[in-house]
């Protein structure tokens, strides 16, 4: 009997790859998140830092205006950081779930072919193992055959 071929191999390996490439993506994800954490932790370290620059230009006794409204200014910048980076991670988060879920069906699409070339396999292997079976029995049952033959001919006496 030929070897077992999978008649789906092709669309297996089309199916593992955009499965691969879903993971891929998704690495990017998460890899991009890192970065936005990574901002928003510089971004808290600016945040402390100007606040005690602020505390200390506010301090009673003579006061630069200038340095106090640059001050102010800084804040405001960093402030309209902080949402931005806010409104990154929102669509972060929602282009990650989105791909967690495009690698969630990727890899069931591959696991389901996975499984159908399993079954077939063993579907295989077992006829293999009947016609086996049947071909020795065959065989058996021509040599019973022929000793009958034999013995019935007279050829052979006991």
């Amino acid at each position: 009997m030929p070897r077992f071929t999978f008649r789906l191999e092709r669309l297996l390996k089309i199916r593992r790859t955009t499965r691969d490439e879903r993971q891929l993506q998704l690495a990017r994800a998460y890899e991009a998140e890192r970065v936005l954490d990574q901002q928003q932790v510089e971004l808290d370290q600016k945040r402390t830092a100007i606040k005690q620059v602020s505390r200390n230009v506010s301090r009673p006794g003579t006061v630069n205006v200038e340095t106090l409204l640059g001050v102010n200014r800084y804040e405001l910048v960093l402030e309209s950081q902080g949402r931005v980076l806010r409104e990154r991670r929102q669509q972060l988060e929602a282009e990650i779930q989105k791909r967690r879920q495009s690698l969630i069906n990727a890899d069931r699409d591959v696991r389901v072919l996975e499984k159908l070339r399993e079954r077939q396999q063993i579907d295989h292997e077992n006829k293999e193992r009947r016609l086996e079976i049947k071909q020795t029995d065959d065989s058996a049952q021509r040599t019973e055959s022929r000793h009958l033959d034999i013995f019935e001919s007279g050829e052979i006496q006991l």
